[in-house]
């Protein structure tokens, strides 16, 4: 049994609001954690690949293209491949997702 926590994760970029680490990653799979403190952004970006958030802890917005929702613990949101997409935490508590992506 292999175990993987996000203190022990590789940080991948952290700044003002945010911290994104990746948890795990072997061959086509690919896990990363996200942290975005009050005010906190994972600025639009397009990625390649198909793409599952999920929502650990917290509420946020996430904006796929033009289509925009409140996201909140428990929840799972597919993005497709090469689609613009960002989130945006703005309650008073920490918002934690998971990124997964399979290529």
């Amino acid at each position: 049994m292999d175990i993987f926590t996000f203190e022990d994760g590789n940080v991948l970029s952290s700044g003002t609001g945010i911290t994104i680490k990746e948890i795990f990653t072997s061959g086509k799979v690919n896990i990363q954690q996200v942290l975005l403190h009050t005010g906190g952004k994972l600025e639009k970006y397009t990625d390649q690949n198909e793409l599952f958030y999920y929502v650990i802890e917290g509420e946020g917005t996430m904006v796929i293209k033009a289509e925009r929702k409140r996201i909140t613990k428990g929840m799972l949101v597919r993005c497709p491949a090469k689609t613009q997409r960002a989130v945006t935490n703005s309650s008073s508590k920490d918002l934690a997702f998971l990124i997964l992506k399979v290529q």
